[in-house]
């Protein structure tokens, strides 16, 4: 009991610390801040805190000293694994432009330095020397890549760094690659631009006026129309989404007497506004437009949210990525909205798994399930994957297995959606080397809204293991899906994952040229 009053006589000025110092309550998370207080109570009663010069000149430097020694211990990793150099642009309240290096190696990302660039001009040249210093610094012989945003003077920088430096590779950021494609749907594709704009207008006319946000929080209880959003791409969809989010109540508060007996409803623009929130037309394109670009905001969010690193990469394949008819496009995409929802079962899909159901019990042996993998594979690589298929009676557990339709047809689904799953698993396979279950599994579940079972994992992971370390070879299962998928489909090999094998092998036999 008495330690209970004082822990409540410690936590009331710890608060008002807080409060009248203007700190933010995440602070209270952070664990060096624990860390503080648990050397507090090992010194126990009588400890004064560093003072302002000592906070400001000795502590400092010691905790300079200290991160140098900890840079120098990842310098020794850097020549055992290799890294990337990472370069990203801010700018601050101050209107100071900095551009940021980091270094990105298997155990995490660690801070490089930051430049002061308000007075540079991002010319080609410049970037080069800023590029090419960060590059000295780390060292050639350590480094795989430079990873920068899509901007033409950095993709010309890139370039040249490849042609003077054979060893060292250049690629955009995955999530600046897909901004642009979200630039591109609301420029480019009608639907989305006008949706966009009448959602911004709404939002605009209501947030201008605080009587109407007053009223807008009674209808909404306290929900708002503009919220941050969790990734910092694909902002522009915010919008929609938080004005489809509060259908009801907006169109509830411009019909009620609250909103008629203002003088705004009088207000040309007002009358506009209520026109817009009231007419049907926009809630339909807001739908379509959010359905359009669900998945690749699924991506983006993937992307950030990754637990094996906090940025992930695509190679230069924006040309193919962007918009070129937007007409054809807008069809494309909204055609794959609705298609999983009223196309009915195959019959192909059930006559192939009939095929290997010979008992017709409904229920197919893990061995058959890889061999419906593997059956497509290119003839001078299908005798390894055959390989694997037989030693799979050698482990008990997956001679146990069986597969149901639902999880072959899950399966099978996913092979459809490969034009969006091969950007998650191509970003973790192909540019961090490893592909675990519990990513191949997540990925599924985000961006295709698929559930693939613990027991189908199991079987692919198997069959497509890289060096029997648990990791899925991204490659090889990318490749033979493809041809799985085309030889199925007929439908050549014009999708997005063509674009990204079509690429990775132009670009690795031109390096090792």
């Amino acid at each position: 009991m008495m330690k209970k009053d004082l822990k409540e006589r410690c936590d009331q000025p710890c608060a008002i610390f807080f409060y009248t110092s203007a700190i933010s309550f995440n602070v209270i998370k952070n664990p060096e801040f624990l860390k503080f207080c648990e050397m507090v109570g090992i010194y126990g009663i009588g400890y004064k805190p560093p003072s302002y010069h000592e906070l400001r000149e000795t502590q400092l430097k010691k905790a300079v000293t200290n991160a140098d020694e900890i840079l120098t211990e990842f310098k020794v990793e850097w020549k055992r694994t290799g890294c990337s150099i990472m370069s990203d642009g801010w700018t601050d309240k101050k209107s100071i432009v900095f551009v940021i290096f980091l270094v990105n190696k298997p155990k995490g990302i660690v801070f490089l330095y930051l430049l002061d660039t308000s007075d540079i001009s991002k010319t080609t040249d410049k970037v080069v020397k800023m590029l090419e210093d960060a590059v000295e610094f780390v060292g050639e012989e350590n480094m795989v890549q430079i990873v920068t945003d899509n901007a033409a003077n950095y993709k010309v920088t890139g370039e040249k760094l490849m042609e003077t430096r054979k060893t060292l590779y250049w690629t955009p950021c995955a999530t600046h690659c897909i901004d642009l494609i979200l630039e591109d749907f609301e420029k480019k594709l009608k639907v989305h631009e006008t949706t966009i704009k009448k959602g911004r207008k709404i939002t605009s006319f209501i947030y201008s006026r605080s009587m109407l946000i007053s009223m807008l929080r009674n209808f909404t209880k306290e929900k708002d129309l503009i919220r941050p959003g969790a990734i910092r791409f694909a902002t522009a969809y915010l919008t929609p989404t938080c004005l489809h989010d509060n259908k009801g109540p907006l169109m509830t508060m411009f019909t009620s007497d609250a909103w008629k007996t203002t003088k705004i409803v009088l207000m040309p623009e007002g009358i506009r506004v209520q026109n817009m929130a009231l007419d049907s037309r926009i809630w339909k394109n807001i739908v379509i437009c959010l359905k359009a670009a669900a998945k690749v905001v699924k991506i983006a969010i993937l992307l950030v949210e990754s637990h094996d690193s906090a940025i992930l990469f695509l190679p230069p394949i924006s040309k193919q990525l962007r918009v070129e008819s937007p007409r054809k496009h807008a069809q494309t995409l909204e055609s794959r909205v609705f298609q999983r929802g009223c196309v009915p079962v195959s019959r192909k899909l059930q006559k192939r798994f009939a095929y290997y159901d010979y008992n017709r019990k409904g229920i197919i042996s893990a061995k058959d399930f890889a061999l419906s993998l593997v059956a497509a594979t290119d003839i001078n690589h299908i005798n390894k994957l055959l390989d694997k298929v037989e030693k799979m009676n050698d482990d008990s557990y997956l001679r146990n297995i069986k597969i149901t339709f639902q999880e072959f047809e899950a399966f099978a689904e996913l092979c459809k959606q490969l034009e969006f799953f091969s950007l998650a698993i191509f970003n973790y396979g192909k540019i961090s080397g490893e592909l675990t279950k519990s990513d191949f599994q997540r990925a599924a579940s985000l961006v295709c809204g698929i559930t693939i079972t613990d027991a189908v994992a199991d079987i692919i992971f198997h069959v497509f293991y890289a060096n029997r370390d648990g990791n899925l070879s991204a490659d090889e299962f990318i490749k033979v899906i493809q041809r799985r998928k085309s030889s199925a489909a007929r439908e050549g090999m014009g999708s997005l994952l063509s674009c990204f094998w079509n690429y990775a092998t132009k670009r690795s036999s031109t390096k090792l040229q």
